[in-house]
């Protein structure tokens, strides 16, 4: 009883210290502009205690997440934040002719479950309170560590999104094989993380994605080992993926040991919001997933005994 006490204190007051505003920008192709040119000039103290999410219900638009733990001069920063944004709408004004019908019709292919059609702006702000999504991330004590993560995250994300596709790729790849490389300390099978179930719950689409996913493995194997190599030694791994490696080793037993979900269902989650702050698309996640519990397997002579189907 103390225990669940304590965690709903903890939640209360992970609750009550954010402060949350949707960007509404009509166009998710402008989203790494007003991330790069706006989010990410705000200062570094600031920027510490920053996660935002990319979302499309209500229109395409940018969650900003920002941890206000000190009463003073928390109106102060909220201030801030808000005129930095329509500093930057202002200057990057644009029309947008994205119609809701036509939008949500679109989204609707993508998801089973009918949701309903709220709508927002083009270059709108709005306060709309942060909830934090507490039985996915395993309890009010791992949200909090979890969150801790997403301002991490966030802010190696801001510094990624000038360069190429082609980079976000092989970031987001490697991050797969750290995932799972911690995550075998913990007993759960690689393809847990392979995620194509969650992300494409249609049978008929799902096939599809693995048909051209096994092709794929099979043209660039030999590539996508050596860069499984290149991750394993601290000289040629990336500052951003050893920082990943060393974020886990703390976070995982973590949750490991406090979460009410199972840790592969957390992990997927954390793994998840990575793509999507690379502005990465479900496909490509999906994809990227597979390729990346292949070349695990084939590494650490696994047999494919399961399948993501």
């Amino acid at each position: 009883m103390l225990e669940t006490t304590a965690n709903t204190d903890l939640a209360s007051e992970s609750a009550s210290a954010w402060e949350s505003l949707h960007v509404y920008i009509h166009d998710f192709d402008k989203h790494d502009h007003f991330l790069q040119h706006c989010v990410a000039q705000f200062p570094d103290d600031l920027l510490s205690q920053i996660f935002f999410v990319r979302y499309w219900e209500g229109g395409p638009h940018v969650r900003l997440r920002c941890r206000l733990t000190q009463a003073a001069g928390r109106m102060d920063l909220v201030s801030y934040i808000e005129s930095s944004i329509q500093h930057y709408l202002r200057k990057n004004s644009s029309v947008s002719h994205l119609n809701c019908e036509d939008f949500y019709a679109q989204y609707q292919r993508h998801h089973s479950e009918k949701t309903q059609a709220i709508w927002y702006p083009h270059q709108s702000v709005e306060k709309i309170a942060y909830h934090a999504e507490t039985a996915r991330y395993g309890g009010p004590l791992c949200v909090r560590l979890c969150e801790d993560h997403f301002c991490w995250d966030s802010s190696v994300t801001l510094k990624q999104l000038h360069k190429k596709k082609s980079h976000r790729h092989s970031l987001a790849f490697a991050y797969c094989l750290v995932f799972l490389e911690q995550l075998q300390l913990y007993s759960i099978d690689s393809w847990n993380l392979c995620g194509i179930r969650e992300l494409h719950p249609d049978r008929r689409t799902r096939d599809l994605i693995i048909q051209h996913s096994q092709q794929r493995y099979a043209a660039i194997k030999g590539t996508l080992q050596a860069q499984f190599e290149q991750l394993k030694s601290a000289e040629s791994c990336p500052d951003e993926v050893q920082s990943l490696r060393a974020k886990l080793k703390r976070l995982l037993p973590r949750l490991h040991m406090y979460s009410q979900a199972p840790l592969a269902g957390v992990a997927n989650s954390l793994l998840h919001m990575s793509f999507n702050r690379l502005g990465l698309s479900p496909n490509e996640e999906a994809q990227l997933r597979y390729l990346a519990v292949r070349t695990f397997n084939e590494d650490h002579s696994h047999e494919d005994h399961n399948s993501p189907h």
